[in-house]
């Protein structure tokens, strides 16, 4: 039996992890990690997907950790998108992988600033602010 599906880089990236990414970010990752022009499995090199992950992971430790619901709709159609939150247990797994695929091709600034920026973070529960009006 013949498959008719085709090689998706754009569907490839968002399946890496299970987040949901803009398709803006989805294709800037193709076109810095070089492999938006790839149509083929087969010719993705383990550093391609790896310089895929990286790019998702550092997009969400660098970025705000909680994102909105959002809705589209046209006519009869309706595609909704739910909220995410990314708990301080998840920053930790996604910093620890980071940590890995650095060590792994030898980005030592990138590990430093990282390993610099996790000994510096301090989780505070909102009820710890004393907010004055």
């Amino acid at each position: 039996m013949a498959d008719n599906m085709t090689f998706n880089i754009i569907d490839f990236i968002a399946g890496l992890y299970p987040y949901v990414f803009d398709i803006a970010v989805l294709r800037r990752v193709a076109y810095d990690c070089g492999v938006i022009e790839i149509t083929e499995y087969s010719e993705l090199t383990e550093e391609q997907k790896d310089r895929c992950r990286i790019a998702l992971l550092e997009t969400l430790v660098l970025n705000p950790y909680q994102t909105a619901s959002q809705t589209s709709k046209h006519g009869e159609w309706q595609e909704q998108t739910g909220s995410q939150m990314t708990t301080a247990k998840n920053i930790e797994s996604i910093k620890n992988e980071l940590k890995r695929l650095y060590k792994k091709y030898g980005e030592d600034e990138k590990l430093e600033q990282l390993e610099s920026e996790t000994a510096n973070l301090e989780w505070m529960e909102e009820s710890t602010f004393n907010v004055m009006c």
